[in-house]
């Protein structure tokens, strides 16, 4: 494998002029990226436990990006992912293997639009385009501006150039992290020893966000080729996603989940256990005494029930109706003509088969 290694750095050298630090500014820029902030949701979402699932993946990355550094130094001629599917399946899988990796990486753009489209118009609300008659959203401005200023960008066909683009969102990832640490510290909000240690429901939603996270890799075969030393690679590939995990963790130590009432959802962050989230507010599992209730409304808490339509208490009292759908009277009392009674009637109550019998000490009389 060394061998491998002085070959491919001696024939392919010159086709890179990228230095070490460069290379990690444009790896950790791809792998950081929205990570740093979808993370600590994920995380939330899946619990602490989860923490298992996002080293798994990170550990997946890093080892796949090893081996395609061994695919191209086994191999001067293969640069692209393409080339490593015609080198293991022929024609076939050049072509299998670059429709999967273009649609990726179609669908990842995308996706950061839409980000950028969202979070620009939280920030700028009132923001809408209007021109010759025609009106576009604020949303869709920000996606449509974003798009136009980072358009340049792809021209850059020098990596070497391109790492300073990257050095700013490393820089910007940096400053993120501060700026919670700083909130958390100075700012009265603390750091609380919240959340669950493992939430299952929220676990599909953690392990998507975690791959969509490391969704870098189909640049690995362009930085592996702009490198000017790359028996270096292997290191870069190490430090970038070992980092984006590291960073993620310390983002989730701020307080991981909303109390009743809080605001909720995908930017803000998951009800914690006790509650859920309900048209963006976080609301307690079961409902009260009094509050409606049905097929498509939250149970009633544990010791109500839900009865004509309303969660009641699970017995009803002395003088409550009860029956089929009344539910039940407490232990002491028993259902007497559709009403609560007590088991035995009182000097001068009506007794008999159908209205109970008398208290001890009292005698049933004719009438």
């Amino acid at each position: 494998m060394d061998q491998i290694d002085q070959e491919a750095n001696n024939n392919s050298s010159s086709d890179g002029n990228t230095s070490f630090f460069k290379t990690l500014f444009n790896g950790l820029n791809a792998i950081i990226g929205v990570g740093l902030l979808s993370m600590p949701y994920a995380l939330a979402s899946g619990g602490w436990l989860s923490l298992i699932l996002l080293l798994a993946i990170s550990g997946a990355a890093g080892y796949a990006g090893v081996l395609t550094k061994r695919c191209m130094d086994a191999n001067p001629k293969i640069k692209t992912y393409a080339d490593i599917g015609e080198a293991a399946f022929g024609k076939l899988g050049k072509t299998i293997v670059s429709i999967v990796l273009y649609v990726d990486l179609y669908l990842v753009l995308t996706g950061y639009l839409i980000l950028e489209g969202d979070n620009l118009h939280n920030l700028f609300p009132n923001m809408n385009i209007h021109m010759k008659g025609i009106s576009i959203g604020g949303k869709q401005s920000f996606v449509i501006i974003i798009a136009v200023a980072l358009l340049p960008t792809v021209w850059l066909d020098n990596l070497s150039i391109l790492a300073y683009i990257s050095a700013t969102g490393v820089v910007s990832a940096l400053l993120i992290l501060g700026s919670v640490l700083s909130v958390g510290v100075f700012d009265g909000v603390g750091f609380h020893n919240k959340g669950e240690l493992l939430n299952w429901k929220g676990v599909p939603m953690a392990m998507s966000l975690y791959m969509f996270s490391y969704s870098a890799n189909p640049v690995f075969p362009t930085l592996y080729t702009s490198m000017k030393k790359k028996h270096h690679f292997s290191k870069v590939v190490v430090v970038a996603t070992t980092r984006l995990a590291i960073a993620s963790v310390a983002v989730f130590a701020k307080k991981n989940c909303k109390d009743e009432g809080e605001s909720c959802g995908f930017r803000e962050g998951p009800c914690c256990s006790d509650t859920n989230c309900i048209k963006g507010v976080c609301k307690k599992n079961c409902k009260d005494e009094g509050d409606s209730c049905g097929f498509g409304d939250r149970p009633c808490c544990s010791d109500l029930n839900c009865i004509k339509g309303a969660c009641k208490r699970k017995c009803n009292n002395e003088g409550d109706s009860c029956g089929f759908r009344d539910g039940p009277c407490c232990s002491d009392l028993k259902c007497i003509k559709g009403a609560c009674k007590k088991y035995c009637n009182d000097e001068g109550d009506s007794c008999g088969f159908r209205d109970g019998p008398c208290c001890s000490g009292k005698k049933n009389v004719a009438r």
